[in-house]
């Protein structure tokens, strides 16, 4: 049974995708339904077997691209948070399906019948609801006070046909450059209905150097800000050490702390312990170096009990030799090139200290090397972000990188954390921006510090 559904599909497929091909290039009276079969490779009766009608083949195609549209417009919007996301996965999402189908955009603008067409009245719900989509996220940007609109109806009109226009298919889409194309026109259009203060790096390109699994949950930050971000994932985790772990954990020490200096080693850690049906001592307090890794720890389902002011390893020593650590047994699972400053601030305390190194960063595979690569032939970085020693040192080596110093003497940097500004001293470059709190917030903030103070300095 089956086996009969996937062949009346195909056959189905092939007559939409040969009509939709003629209908795009010929107007509506010229296209005859024996040129469809024909292009279609099946009988003319063939082709009235799964419709009626012209008239009804040439909506089906209409309205199944625009339902695939709406589809995959509301899922976009859906998983974009924050009013300036939301609005640019539209015009994202719109422009890309409307270059990458011109058949479908071709045929759309042609579209003349009128609203009598019972068929036609389908297209027109679909096209409302396109409509609908817009209008909230202009409604909730007006209410935040980052959008500046007169009335909502005629903005959400005149949106919605710029996309249409910045799409129209004079190139084919191997010959432009669809990110880049996309981005400049949701700058230009979200530039007409905002205040300039709501978003201050509109325009400027960043490239975002992080962990494979960390990258997407990190440039929202800048998007929401207008920057147009370019995620290289220049690290790759993997798990090590298990049998060493296991041999700590099953030991007849009975461990007095937990620490961790990184989201990766709470993952992996509880990973390990779940897969091996092992448990911590409900005596065990746990302590962590910052923010995201006290929510990695909660997503685990456990608290922190000491976390620093100062985001970084030398906040959460000051924080633990207030603690008394004389005698205590303290776990430290850790990165493979994890610095020992914690450590041997906790041994000078007085404590037993057991690490161990539960995952190592290494280098992508080579395709995602390669697509790293030709995205950045293509981007003009104006500020290249790094979240820790590794996530530079990778770049360095991925890039084939002999003097970083020339490399990078046309852009800003900005880091994270000590001991990333340490790693980039290290190779002989200064970095420009080092923020205070070392989060993704953080480096943020500071940069649009930067710009602001940048503009009042032109002014």
């Amino acid at each position: 049974m089956r086996k009969k559904e996937n062949k009346v599909n195909k056959k189905k497929d092939s007559i939409l995708k040969a009509a939709a091909e003629l209908f795009a290039g010929k107007s509506y009276h010229e296209v005859m339904m024996e040129d469809v079969a024909k292009i279609a490779g099946i009988a003319k009766g063939t082709v009235y077997l799964y419709f009626s009608s012209k008239e009804e083949l040439y909506y089906s195609i209409l309205c199944g691209y625009m339902d695939e549209l709406i589809t995959t417009l509301k899922e976009g919007i859906n998983n974009s948070p924050g009013t300036v996301l939301s609005f640019k996965s539209y015009v994202t999402i719109v422009f890309n399906f409307l270059v990458k189908n011109k058949e479908f955009h071709l045929i759309f603008k042609k579209e003349t019948l009128t609203n009598k067409n019972e068929k036609c009245s389908e297209v027109k719900k679909h096209t409302t609801t396109l409509k609908n989509l817009l209008t909230p996220i202009l409604k909730q940007g007006m209410e935040e006070k980052i959008f500046e609109i007169a009335e909502i109806e005629f903005t959400s009109e005149i949106l919605i046909g710029s996309i249409f226009a910045a799409a129209w298919p004079i190139l084919s889409s191997a010959e432009r450059s669809i990110e880049t194309e996309s981005y400049q026109l949701f700058s230009i259009l979200i530039k007409s209905i905002s205040n300039s203060c709501s978003l201050p790096l509109l325009n400027k390109n960043i490239v975002l150097v992080r962990g494979e699994q960390q990258a997407n949950l990190s440039s929202g930050k800048f998007e929401e800000a207008g920057a147009n971000v370019l995620i290289i994932p220049s690290i790759s985790i993997k798990a090590i050490n298990p049998d060493k772990l296991k041999r700590l954990l099953n030991s007849k020490v009975s461990y007095d702390l937990i620490v961790f200096s990184s989201a990766n080693a709470v993952k992996i850690f509880f990973k390990f312990i779940k897969e091996k049906n092992l448990s911590i001592n409900g005596e065990t307090r746990i302590a962590v170096t910052g923010k995201k890794t006290a929510e990695e720890l909660t997503k685990c389902g456990y608290k922190a009990d000491y976390m620093p002011d100062t985001y970084c390893a030398a906040g959460l020593l000051d924080v633990l030799k207030k603690q008394n650590l004389e005698g205590k047994y303290v776990l430290v699972p850790k990165s493979a090139i994890g610095r020992e400053e914690l450590i041997n601030g906790m041994k000078e305390s007085g404590a037993h200290v057991f690490p161990v190194d539960v995952y190592d960063t290494v280098l992508p595979d080579q395709h995602c090397i390669d697509e790293c690569k030709n995205k950045l032939n293509r981007f003009k970085a104006d500020i290249f972000v790094f979240t820790s020693p590794s996530t530079f040192n990778n770049y360095i080596k991925m890039l084939n990188i002999k003097e970083a110093n020339k490399y990078f003497k046309n852009n800003k940097i900005a880091v994270i954390g000590n001991t990333t500004q340490e790693a980039l001293l290290s190779a002989g470059i200064t970095p420009d921006l080092v923020p205070d709190e070392f989060t993704i917030e953080g480096i943020v903030n500071k940069i649009k510090e930067y710009y602001n103070g940048e503009k009042i300095e032109q002014n």
